[in-house]
């Protein structure tokens, strides 16, 4: 049309581009998109030496729960591909496991439940009733607090714990002054023992929050989440040395209530099929050098075949793995923007369509449908 357009009346060719196409010319499009890129994927797969996948499954606007399953291949030149490889809506009744484990972590496990309860319920206490939380609010104005507000804690999302713990040790004197107004003690700020617990309550999960930045994003390898893993255990087992000899370097809102070289680590022994494999390697002076510059795709995928035969794939069965679910967990919000309540009519296929266009690194063979698409045309 906007060709025809062209000939005819060329002053007008903008007006025909400017016209919206129609839902359904839309939704067959987006259709014809997605079905290339699954295309392209197929054909891609064949030639994975190893591959992995992530599966996390997460209820839609309609509560249909929504299973993702991505795909992590690498070839034989160690070309990584990541790329979603199904959606797939469960229909029957399916179950899930504890997902507060986490909260359970900093409850049980650090036995912390004490100054947990606490701060909880003085926080809900403040933001549950909309009279108490005005008038901390206007509380905190009149004195000029750095903070205008004192954070809610949801127990879905574990981590915002540690920003409340650490909204409720800065703002201490002031939630202690407002309750004692509206008739309510905690007898708790008082307790020197339970606010050293707080502060360490702070310092840790502080710590924990880091370790969760650190484990979320598209690309990590399950080596480098297995190193951030690592060194918190080693991190947290060094400041519990500290603190038995009172020393508080390292546990800041600790140290604040209480004022008071070149590391080696053992590692395991490499396989045994690798390990005459990792001399040669060790005393090659120019990979050595390689490696301190080049990325680690790169120095594997240099490595020849010949010499270095089970490095190479010892190395691709590492770099395959998926260290988390956060690609999943990352789509969801995807899909839930798009499955609203404003389209929540949208069919499941027709939602796989879109999450498949909106994660893939696979560029469309645009070419090739629009020739496709002349044809059908021509046909008509």
């Amino acid at each position: 049309m906007v060709e025809s357009a062209a000939l005819l009346c060329p002053e007008k060719k903008e007006a025909f581009e400017n016209i919206p196409l129609s839902r359904r010319t839309v939704t067959r499009r987006v259709q014809d998109i997605a079905e290339n890129l699954e295309f392209q994927l197929q054909s891609e797969v064949v030639s994975f030496d190893f591959f992995s996948l992530a599966l996390d499954e997460s209820c839609d606007v309609r509560d249909t729960a929504q299973l993702l399953i991505f795909l992590r291949g690498i070839t034989r030149d160690f070309k990584l591909t990541e790329e979603l490889a199904a959606m797939w809506p469960m229909k029957g009744t399916p179950t899930g496991s504890d997902l507060f484990a986490e909260q359970a972590l900093c409850k049980s496990v650090l036995k912390l439940s004490h100054v947990v309860d606490v701060v909880t319920t003085t926080v809900n206490f403040i933001r549950a009733r909309a009279l108490n939380h005005r008038q901390f609010v206007s509380l905190l104005e009149e004195q000029e607090s750095e903070h205008g507000d004192v954070r809610y804690h949801t127990a879905v999302r574990w981590l915002s714990l540690g920003k409340v713990l650490k909204r409720f040790w800065v703002l201490k004197s002031e939630i202690k002054e407002f309750c004692e107004m509206k008739g309510k003690t905690i007898p708790e700020l008082s307790d020197k023992d339970w606010v050293a617990d707080l502060t360490f309550a702070v310092d840790v999960t502080a710590m924990m929050n880091e370790l969760n930045t650190q484990l979320q994003g598209k690309g990590l390898f399950a080596h480098e989440m297995h190193s951030h893993v690592k060194a918190f255990m080693t991190k947290l087992q060094f400041i519990s040395r500290q603190l038995g000899s009172n020393n508080l370097e390292h546990m800041k809102t600790l140290k604040e209530f209480k004022p008071s070289a070149d590391h080696r680590h053992s590692v395991d022994s490499a396989p045994t099929d690798v390990q005459l494999e990792l001399i040669d390697l060790q005393s090659d002076s120019l990979l050595k050098e390689h490696f301190k510059s080049a990325s680690l795709l790169e120095f594997y995928s240099a490595l020849k075949e010949e010499n270095f035969p089970n490095m190479r794939r010892h190395a691709q069965k590492m770099l395959v793995l998926f260290g988390s679910t956060y690609i999943c967990e990352q789509t969801f919000s995807v899909m839930k923007f798009t499955k609203s309540r404003y389209r929540s009519s949208l069919t499941d296929e027709h939602l796989s369509a879109v999450l498949r266009i909106s994660t893939s690194d696979i560029q469309p063979d645009f070419d090739g449908l629009v020739k496709a698409q002349q044809r059908l045309d021509f046909s008509h």
